[in-house]
């Protein structure tokens, strides 16, 4: 998503050298995240193997994704204490005993920014949708309760579950978050629209007067990560 709130922790981003990160991620089977750019999808994947000019992604069964070679996709995960991303076109794809694998010629670097501010931590289904509850107001006014699928400093991914055209991208809303003791109030955009999925860019001015919720916004969101980080744990 496009940052929108400054002013509180490490904004900067860099380009690193891809082998090590990614030869590091292959030997784990690291999680990341395909976003294919032409269709405005987002396919969780893992990193599976890696050469000295190939990179290769497991896509597990169940994905309904139509990864086509040269599908322009930017792959993005977490390492450590940043997110990496880079961006490139699907060299092969082929399938193997049920799961889709997908190649890319390896990049030269990456790009890497600070993890806590941009990384979207996964909600549903780990978090109640009664426990961190998420609403926002229509273009006509109603409050509308939506599922919150992943959530950041920066903005957040939910489904309205139905396929609603009325709030297409580029529309400005209020949103209503509150997780446990915390609740607060913010402007946000929807900067993408794939079928009952819209992806929201939170839109706090960095002034004095926003630093109250900005502290909010981050307390709400690291308290859902050590949920979610529990959750991995057990």
């Amino acid at each position: 998503m496009m940052e929108s709130i400054n002013g509180l922790g490490d904004k900067s981003s860099h380009s690193v050298k891809a082998a090590p990160v990614l030869e590091d991620c292959c030997a784990h089977a690291a999680h990341c995240r395909l976003h294919q750019l032409h269709r405005g999808q987002v396919v969780d994947a893992t990193f599976h193997s890696f050469s000295a000019d190939r990179i290769v992604l497991h896509v597990g069964p169940g994905s309904n994704s139509a990864m086509q070679p040269e599908c322009l996709c930017c792959v993005a995960f977490p390492h450590q204490q940043s997110l990496y991303a880079f961006l490139g076109c699907v060299h092969k794809v082929r399938d193997v005993n049920g799961i889709m694998e997908v190649h890319f010629d390896l990049p030269t670097t990456l790009i890497a920014t600070n993890l806590r501010r941009y990384y979207r931590v996964p909600v549903a289904p780990v978090i109640p949708r009664s426990t961190l509850e998420l609403s926002l107001q229509m273009p006509d006014a109603t409050m509308l309760s939506v599922e919150v699928l992943n959530l950041s400093e920066s903005g957040a991914e939910v489904n309205l579950r139905s396929v609603d055209d009325s709030l297409p991208v580029g529309t400005e809303i209020q949103l209503e978050l509150q997780f446990r003791d915390d609740r607060i109030e913010l402007p946000a955009v929807v900067r993408r629209q794939h079928l009952s999925r819209r992806g929201l860019e939170f839109a706090l001015q960095p002034c004095l007067e926003a630093r109250p919720r900005l502290a909010t916004l981050q307390r709400i969101v690291r308290s859902v990560e050590q949920v979610w980080l529990k959750s991995r744990k057990e």
